[in-house]
């Protein structure tokens, strides 16, 4: 079983790999885009077409499909992070905003009982 972290705040690099770890030993399939360095130094996640794409889609054997945006502290949804887990909504597809300090035991169950 994946321990839940006993801090009550980390940052969403350590939240999304809890998320990552708990969703891989329940057998879901994960996507996650990972930043890369440009030739300038410079940090960015390279895409064609809206920002705001989900930090997570979760695919389950079962065919469960979920998209999952994660925010510590205060941070909240951009417009655009809104807007496309809307759509997700808008076409039957399970889409979450986690956060850290309220939605631990959720996340915990949603991906565990399957």
């Amino acid at each position: 079983m994946v321990k839940v972290p006993l801090v009550p705040t980390i940052s969403e690099r350590q939240f999304l790999a809890w998320v990552i770890e708990l969703a891989q030993a329940n057998g879901w399939l994960v996507h996650h885009a990972l930043p890369a360095m440009s030739k300038r130094g410079r940090w960015a996640t390279w895409q064609l077409g809206a920002s705001g794409f989900p930090d997570l889609v979760l695919l389950h054997p079962s065919g469960q499909l979920l998209v999952a945006e994660l925010k510590v502290g205060r941070n909240g949804p951009t417009r655009s992070q809104e807007k496309w887990l809307d759509a997700f909504r808008a076409a039957g597809i399970e889409a979450h905003l986690w956060r850290w300090a309220k939605d631990r035991t959720a996340i915990q169950l949603r991906l565990t009982v399957i």
